[in-house]
């Protein structure tokens, strides 16, 4: 919600454990993703990892192990090959780049993100619409 992109489009977040994971984020069918497409879905799946990093106040990678997987797998695509670990088109680098993005996010909009967890923990599914009032308030009338 964030950090809109067509990718990004969701029906529904859970906190529901369904058996292999402990919540999830039902997204429309995206057919073909572009490199901007994929940075953001990398970024979604980063920022599990760091929000309950920042709540815990340390990395709990065993937690995000699906996600981060899946992020070193998609980064791989978008590196360049063969270039040095410093070399910003790396995968060490382009993983760096987004943890740091995603983090400044996660404190940046940090009590949106507690309005959203209170609400997973109240309701334990959230329609894309009601996580939306929560993350992002309508204005007050004045």
């Amino acid at each position: 919600m964030l950090r809109p992109c067509r990718a990004l489009e969701f029906t529904a977040v859970s906190i529901a454990d369904d058996g292999d994971y402990a919540g999830r984020l039902s997204l429309k069918p995206i057919h073909s993703l572009h490199e901007r497409e994929v940075w953001a879905l990398c970024g979604i799946l980063v920022a599990g990892y760091e929000a309950e990093s920042k709540a815990v106040g340390s990395p709990a990678a065993a937690h995000a192990k699906t996600d981060l997987r899946q992020v070193r797998d998609w980064l791989e695509q978008l590196a360049e090959p063969g270039v040095a670990p410093a070399d910003p088109r790396s995968v060490i680098s382009l993983s760096r780049r987004l943890h740091l993005e995603i983090r400044e996010l996660v404190t940046g909009h940090w009590p949106r993100i507690e309005r959203l967890a209170t609400g997973l923990l109240r309701h334990e599914t959230l329609t894309a619409d009601r996580a939306r009032q929560l993350v992002v308030p309508p204005p007050a009338s004045g």
